[in-house]
């Protein structure tokens, strides 16, 4: 029964991923307006809007104009049910389960992002930074190999200062890769010699230039 409630949540949470996956690197918001069908502008139907089922009985297309959804949207709903399952199995109701997600769910929005609009967006790493950093203060952190460095000269912190430490070290490691991404998506979108394409192979986003896809 856990099992199950844990993967409708997963399906939710997916759904809502594919809200930021959409709009994020737009620098729009995630809350209104509410989902709509870019072709005809109808707004979707909560009874549409149902995780994987709707596009199944809808066999991925809009109800009123019968254009295509991508199907990127109950991919994105399945993958994140299936993490949300295995990351229960994994840990279980607990504290690590509440990181192990918020992880994987920010991952899924950036991965998908990097592959959509060839950037990766400050808003999802910054707060992936930030929340990593609280939990590193509440929950177990893999902090072996900063703790291995800081043995080399003689320095044994506390476990909470390693943890704060190890945390700081990968956020700042993150920051540097997403800088370095969004510098280069930006001149690929130039056309400039940093971005190594040319002016018509800039960034290209899959769902929200396509007039056939579903907008959450």
């Amino acid at each position: 029964m856990v099992q199950i409630l844990v993967a409708l949540f997963g399906l939710i949470f997916g759904s809502f991923l594919n809200v930021c996956i959409l709009r994020v690197p737009r620098r729009e918001s995630v809350v209104s307006p509410g989902s709509h069908c870019p072709a005809c502008g109808r707004a979707i139907r909560w009874y549409d809007n149902i995780p994987v089922l709707s596009y199944v009985l809808l066999r991925g297309r809009c109800r009123d104009c019968g254009k295509s959804i991508s199907l990127l949207y109950p991919l994105v709903e399945i993958l994140t049910a299936v993490i949300f399952l295995l990351v229960y199995w994994r840990y279980g109701l607990t504290i690590e389960f509440a990181k192990a997600l918020i992880f994987a769910m920010l991952m899924i929005i950036l991965i998908f992002t990097d592959l959509l609009e060839r950037r990766i967006p400050h808003k999802i790493t910054l707060s992936g930074i930030a929340l990593g950093v609280a939990f590193s203060l509440v929950t177990p952190v893999d902090n072996r190999p900063v703790g291995w460095l800081l043995a080399r000269w003689s320095v044994f912190p506390s476990s909470i200062l390693l943890s704060l430490i190890g945390a700081a070290a990968g956020a700042a490691g993150t920051g540097s890769s997403s800088k370095l991404k969004s510098s280069s998506a930006e001149g690929c979108a130039a056309g400039s010699p940093a971005g190594g394409a040319k002016e018509s192979a800039g960034p290209v986003s899959t769902i929200p230039s396509d007039s056939s896809s579903k907008v959450k």
